[in-house]
């Protein structure tokens, strides 16, 4: 969308003002309507605000971390690729994603796990008995294999900050006999 702003900007006297006005904008703006209501004075520099700033900034991370807002880092990352721009990752949605693949011929019931990250920048950290992960956990570095009966948690970490934790039960494959504990008689689970 913002090459397509860029193109029209070269034709279009509206779509450049538009363009060189968001490209000098101040990273950060803080405006007293009450006193100031065409928002001219931008107080986000003056000593005196920091702190009502300061409790905007963590409101704002808050409610992105709530909606999965990703803010404006996909312009970003186009705009500045060698640049990382980890200060603006406030997205705290399904972080961590935990796949199982599955190999049906496998008669111990192994499976291959894999953790995925879309923040490059975040060390997942795992457990295989249920408890909650910490940086102290194994780090995952590669796929690994677990036999059925575990509980995986995995949490990214990186800069203070912290995914939430996701969690897989594997029980086992397929259809296979699982026996009733109080009439002990053969069960197909699917």
């Amino acid at each position: 969308m913002w090459k397509s702003w860029e193109e029209k900007a070269k034709t279009d006297a509206f779509a450049a003002e538009r363009i060189r006005a968001e490209k000098y904008r101040p990273p950060e703006e803080l405006y007293d309507i009450q006193q100031d209501p065409y928002e001219l004075k931008n107080l986000a520099d003056d000593p005196s605000y920091q702190d009502v700033l300061a409790t905007l900034r963590q409101e704002l991370k808050t409610w992105m971390k709530q909606q999965g807002d990703n803010g404006d880092n996909s312009y970003h990352a186009e705009t500045n690729p060698a640049e990382p721009f980890l200060d603006t990752m406030y997205c705290r949605q399904k972080i961590v994603n935990i796949k199982v693949g599955m190999n049906w011929n496998n008669i111990e019931g192994k499976v291959n796990v894999k953790l995925t990250s879309p923040v490059w920048v975040a060390k997942i950290h795992y457990t295989l008995d249920g408890s909650e992960p910490t940086k102290d956990s194994p780090l995952y570095t590669k796929p690994f294999t677990v036999k059925p009966r575990v509980t995986i948690k995995a949490k990214g970490f990186w800069d203070g900050d912290e995914t939430p934790t996701q969690e897989l039960k594997y029980w086992g494959p397929g259809p296979k006999y699982l026996y009733e504990q109080t009439h002990l008689k053969p069960i197909l689970w699917p």
